[in-house]
């Protein structure tokens, strides 16, 4: 007894190369940018062509792949023609910089809330004469604050529009952060992160505390030598963490993790205390140099041989463990 046929319709197919077509064209200039909200407009001719694939395709299965490179073709055409089609506008990127003076300040605090963009943060030259100077490629509004006068506080933060979910642009604009900060006063950072990547090296800074509330984006964190003792705490949430410690300084590191990978990086010969205080899904490596002195497997404390003698010490204490791992190394 013969089977019936069962033919495969190229409509779906063709209509993916399609929309890989369109944002090569937005790409290279050829076509305006285009939001998801000007795509969705096309709803009722998919609704049509679609309609058409499932009345042809049981027989002629090319008559999927005809309509839908005709439709890719029309939208292509539609888009050149009538760059401004009425739907919400794709968000563009824009170029601030934004600087506040030096002043008279002996110390700083630092409050950065960052986005999607990929961030790096670094030291300004110590004959800077500014408290922070920052060159922001973004798509969102801008909340920029400096108040106080000897004791400076500067917030930096991004506000993204909710709608922006639709607005969602095929485009492929470099966007990102360079945030310098001053070398020369003590520093206190906070530093709320979002889904982009966060790349801070805090040599030259004198950080005096660093706090941070990660998102999804990884994160690389380097401290160098102090003379006044550093206090970090760090909050991940899904992107991994990667924080190097300084030598010859005496710091405090509170750690709470998430589903992302931590990975602290120890300087040589360096005089260490780790205190588990929680048991979670993910792993725990230390390094086989200390001595678990209490407590068992899971939640304990390991210290390094002359701990309670050394000059300066690093304590590294594990409040919370999720499922991610850590490492200590």
């Amino acid at each position: 007894m013969d089977h019936p046929r069962h033919h495969h319709s190229l409509f779906w197919p063709t209509l993916l190369i399609g929309v890989g077509i369109v944002w090569l064209l937005v790409n290279f200039g050829i076509i305006a940018p285009v939001s998801v909200a000007t795509v969705l407009q096309f709803w009722p001719v998919l609704l049509v062509l679609l309609g058409l694939d499932i009345l042809f395709r049981q027989r002629y299965a090319w008559v999927g792949g005809l309509v839908g490179l005709l439709a890719v073709a029309g939208v292509v055409a539609f888009l050149i023609v009538n760059p401004n089609p009425g739907a919400m506008a794709a968000p563009q990127s824009v170029q601030e910089n934004f600087t506040a003076p030096l002043s008279s300040a002996t110390s700083v605090n630092y409050d950065l809330e960052t986005a999607a963009e990929p961030v790096d943060i670094y030291a300004l030259s110590s004959t800077s004469t500014d408290l922070i100077d920052a060159d922001l490629t973004h798509q969102g509004q801008i909340n920029f604050n400096v108040s106080g006068t000897t004791n400076k506080q500067v917030s930096l933060s991004e506000i993204s529009n909710p709608n922006d979910w639709l607005s969602w642009a095929f485009t492929n604009n470099h966007m990102k952060w360079n945030v310098g900060l001053a070398a020369g006063i003590p520093t206190d950072i906070t530093l709320n992160g979002g889904s982009g990547s966060i790349n801070a090296d805090l040599g030259g800074i004198k950080v005096r505390s660093l706090t941070a509330d990660l998102g999804s984006g990884s994160s690389n964190f380097s401290l160098v030598q102090a003379d006044q003792d550093v206090t970090v705490d760090l909050n991940s949430g899904s992107g991994s963490v990667n924080i190097s410690l300084p030598a010859e300084t005496n710091v405090t590191l509170l750690l709470q993790s998430g589903s992302g990978s931590m990975t602290v990086q120890l300087p040589a010969t360096s005089a260490v205390r780790v205190e588990v205080m929680d048991s979670g899904s993910g792993s725990l490596n230390l390094p086989g140099s200390l001595t678990h002195i209490s407590g068992d497997n899971n939640i304990g404390t390991w210290q390094s041989e002359g701990y309670d003698q050394a000059n300066e010490r690093i304590l590294i204490k594990i409040l919370d463990r999720g499922s991610g791992s850590i490492s200590i190394q």
